[in-house]
């Protein structure tokens, strides 16, 4: 794995670590309102958790987002023809009858078709066309 994907790992478990805590949190917060509320007392207090509370669950629900919007090819460094085909917007069919132009892993006459993503975005950049 290289430095760039486990750092982005790295990064995803450090918002997902900080997610947990966050709920872990909210929790907390979530008693001290039911426990505020039970006995009638400290108004402010009661406000003031909630409010925390509620900062918290934002703060949790924007973690999650960006999780959820990372792109997790950078993740994925081996991909199957399937994750080829949806990664190069091209058939199956088409990759298989252009294999042999096709950086690609296969064990044995008749194996699996692998192929490396870093091996595939060099090739496709053999294709770019440069900026008039």
């Amino acid at each position: 794995m290289q430095d760039a994907e486990r750092k982005k790992l790295r990064t995803i478990f450090e918002d997902l670590k900080y997610t947990i805590e966050a709920k872990d949190n909210l929790q907390e917060k979530i008693q001290e309102v039911t426990t505020l509320v039970s006995e009638h007392k400290h108004t402010e207090k009661l406000v003031e958790a909630y409010e925390q509370s509620a900062q918290v669950y934002q703060e949790s629900l924007q973690a999650h987002k960006e999780m959820i919007a990372m792109d997790v090819n950078v993740v994925k460094t081996v991909m199957d023809i399937n994750e080829l085909s949806n990664y190069i917007h091209r058939t199956v069919s088409w990759i298989y009858q252009n294999k042999k132009g096709i950086p690609r892993i296969q064990i044995g006459e008749k194996g699996t078709l692998y192929f490396r993503k870093n091996k595939i975005d060099k090739w496709l950049s053999e294709y770019d066309i440069p900026a008039v």
